[in-house]
């Protein structure tokens, strides 16, 4: 154990990096090393955020209260995630890291969740588009994306002076109303 813990003073961050890779995968590894190594460069720091057996749950919000997006991505994809974590990246979390959450195959959202996070990063094109493409979406979720959407694209006609802004915002209205009874349509009754 002493050994490995003057690897924590090692000047190359490669060899920290693949010691942090090893320790990460053993339940039982000291906590001075685990802890330390969680604690390095933010590249030595994400794999133990990543892959590691031994970190607690609280160990992993405080990490997302921090706001490295590339910490906040390795815990996003992590294959186990308990509920107060997904929170946690959910309200805190960076739009890279909600991006990483929503395409973790071993994460199911809710659709408490999903709505939480179109009403935050709702205006990321890129978070907007990987909700979207969920044909589970709650029908509530779906339409606060579309008026995210229709909300950013008269922005940019907006900002471009591509026509007169009354009519584009009667066109922008119109268009998600046209959305929403299609969404009503095909939901159930109890949401409709």
């Amino acid at each position: 154990v002493k050994a490995l813990t003057l690897c924590l003073d090692d000047p190359s961050a490669k060899v920290r990096k693949a010691l942090a890779r090893v320790v990460a995968q053993y339940e039982n590894a000291p906590r001075a090393l685990v802890w330390g190594l969680a604690q390095d460069i933010v590249e030595v720091s994400a794999e133990i955020y990543g892959r590691s057996v031994a970190l607690r749950s609280n160990e992993f919000i405080e990490a997302i209260g921090r706001g490295e997006p590339v910490i906040e991505m390795a815990i996003a994809q992590r294959s186990s995630l308990d509920g107060p974590i997904i929170r946690a990246l959910v309200n805190r979390g960076s739009e890279q890291a909600v991006l990483k959450l929503l395409g973790n195959q071993n994460v199911v959202l809710g659709p408490g969740l999903q709505y939480d996070i179109a009403t935050r990063l709702g205006g990321d094109a890129d978070i907007r588009a990987a909700m979207l493409a969920d044909c589970n979406l709650a029908a509530s979720t779906r339409q606060l994306l579309v008026e995210r959407l229709s909300n950013s694209l008269l922005e940019l006609t907006r900002k471009n002076n591509w026509g007169d802004e009354q009519r584009l915002s009667r066109i922008a209205n119109d268009a998600c109303n046209r959305v929403a009874v299609s969404i009503a349509m095909k939901s159930d009754p109890d949401t409709m």
